[in-house]
């Protein structure tokens, strides 16, 4: 008797020191007062986190139960293109995908934010702890007549196979280089899809003697479910301090699907790299080029949708990326505040193109115009790179008394973007270098006097690595004739229209863009023929693009604001 209440005790130490004393509490208490609480005001997260941390509770957990009840719920796209999180998300609120309007703000996001929940990832540690679970299990999987052996044969291969192709890849030096960001390795043509790392296993399969892969990858995929089956029921009934997944099953899973879609052009193979405490770790990766398994299902399953954004044009280009094959309505209108509060120019200086971006007299003729632009502006000025090597470089070479803030990589730029608002605010100037791909070209308000001109440096195309040739590709196999502008030049534009927007917020806002460029300016379709952006912009931005010459870009600036704020001092 004493040894059963001994191991009684046991179990109940076990089940404490597993439990969430913060969950408990939430479910053994009457929270009807946060109910009360909750709905008299707008609550923030760190009043949440207040109210719940002084009575111990777990302020997720409360929030979540509340869900039910709501109208009107706010969250980000992750919670809708996850499609697990997606399913406890209408669990919480017990409602249908039928049953839900999703409003999608900067709606011209979702393809890419679809794109990073469609790809597939298969990490270096699932391989390897794949073969562990088959060899720590042989004895259960040979009861069930599991080719265990060639099993363990194959995904040891495949790790290695991993572990050799990126480390043969690497160039001299370059592994001292690496950081903690994941580095893209190619292993496949982005336009002709030659696979090399996958024809290569395979010719390593069959030099192991294993015969139907496809098979035995399905019964890989059955015995991986039993496994992660069995860990959860161990999990539930106390027998593990945590709940453990089958490695065998995700890396069985992945490898299926990458077999199935070798020759599919909406899918890319790459490995990623990069090093973790000291040693180098890689990962396989399926690009989803089009991510349509994502949002054709979500788009034809709600009730309905309202997509917004100011950059969602050209509306065809949404559609047909995005999979919307149900009835749409489509409402564009151009700036409503007074036309006489802002100004548009394209600034006609030689291409930014890549080969002649670092020639000097295109760099001085740049250096000038900044310095002009920087000079003349009444307020803070935002400047916009196509990378931030640029930003970096014309950082350095402009002359100003006033403060120059620049948008690293890799370092918050909150604290830069407060003192930039303050001083503008404050009815001084000061200009913020940045770059087109980075935070700050959306979703920040430069309302009134925190922006008053922002200068576009060039058309700047995302990185044309083999990732991105590799969307194209798929694009111009989808709609042919169309690669190039879907994957690369509508992003782009709409990019630099998302820029274009931080000034004039309002209809008593004012302020300057400038296109600093000569494929922006109204006669570039003549000069500078397929080259030439001027025609991606919708109508309505096309007709207030007023061509300037360097030399005369400060005249316009100072005309403008001497009409908005009178004559300088």
């Amino acid at each position: 008797m004493s040894g059963e209440l001994d191991e009684l005790e046991k179990r109940v130490r076990e089940l404490r020191d597993r439990h969430c004393s913060y969950l408990y509490k939430v479910a053994i208490s009457d929270i009807e007062d946060f109910s009360a609480w909750y709905y008299e005001d707008v609550r923030t997260p760190e009043d949440l986190n207040e109210w719940a941390y002084e009575r111990g509770m777990c302020s997720y957990e409360l929030v979540k139960r509340q869900m039910i009840h709501a109208n009107l719920i706010i969250c980000n796209y992750h919670h809708i293109l996850n499609f697990d999180i997606l399913s406890n998300l209408l669990g919480w609120i017990d409602r249908g995908l039928d049953d839900v309007i999703i409003i999608f703000d900067e709606a011209h996001n979702i393809e890419s934010a679809a794109r990073s929940h469609s790809s597939m990832l298969l990490p270096e540690y699932s391989l390897q702890h794949a073969y562990e679970e088959i060899t720590a299990n042989e004895a259960m999987g040979r009861n069930d007549s599991y080719r265990i052996r060639d099993m363990e044969v194959f995904f040891k291969t495949m790790h290695l196979h991993l572990k050799d192709t990126y480390e043969s890849r690497l160039e001299f030096g370059e592994r001292e280089r690496l950081s903690g960001t994941w580095k893209d390795v190619s292993i496949c043509d982005p336009k002709h899809r030659n696979d090399y790392f996958l024809h290569r296993l395979l010719e390593q399969v069959v030099e192991a003697g294993i015969t139907d892969l496809g098979d035995l990858l399905e019964e890989a995929v059955e015995l991986g479910q039993f496994l992660d089956e069995f860990y959860k029921e161990q999990y539930k009934n106390g027998h593990a301090g945590r709940r453990k997944r089958s490695q065998l099953l995700r890396s069985a899973e992945f490898t299926r699907f990458y077999l199935e879609h070798a020759a599919d052009p909406l899918y890319y193979p790459m490995l990623n790299l990069k090093m973790q405490d000291g040693e180098m770790e890689g990962r396989i990766e399926l690009v989803s080029c089009i991510p349509r398994n994502i949002t054709a299902p979500l788009f034809s399953s709600l009730y309905c949708s309202i997509l917004m954004s100011a950059t969602l044009q050209p509306f065809p280009v949404m559609g047909a990326s995005l999979a919307i094959d149900s009835q749409v309505e489509k409402i564009a209108f151009g700036l409503t505040f007074p036309e006489d509060n802002r100004l548009t120019i394209a600034v006609n200086i030689p291409p930014l193109f890549a080969r002649n971006r670092d020639d000097p007299i295109i760099v001085e003729q740049v250096t000038h115009a900044l310095n002009d632009i920087i000079h003349c502006s009444r307020g803070n000025i935002l400047v916009f790179f196509q990378s931030y090597h640029e930003a970096l470089m014309y950082k350095d070479r402009i002359t100003t008394d006033i403060p120059v803030y620049l948008d690293e990589v890799g370092t918050s730029s909150q604290k830069i973007r407060e003192e930039f608002f303050r001083i503008g605010e404050s009815g001084h100037k000061a200009v913020i270098f940045s770059y087109l791909w980075g935070t700050l070209t959306e979703g920040v308000d430069y309302k009134e006097g925190r922006g008053r001109t922002v200068v576009i440096v060039g058309v700047g195309y995302p990185a044309l690595n083999d990732r991105m040739r590799a969307i194209e590709s798929a694009y111009e196999h989808e709609f042919a004739g169309h690669g190039w502008d879907y994957a690369i030049q509508v992003p782009a534009i709409r990019k630099i229209r998302q820029a274009m927007g931080r000034v004039i917020r309002s209809p008593t806002d004012y302020g300057v863009r400038i296109l600093l460029d000569g494929r922006f300016t109204t006669t570039s379709p003549r000069q500078w023929k397929k080259y030439s952006v001027f025609n991606a912009f919708p109508q309505e931005e096309r007709e207030e693009i007023i061509d300037v010459e360097p030399d005369k870009v400060k005249f316009s600036l100072m005309n403008f604001f001497n009409d908005i704020q009178g004559p300088a001092d």
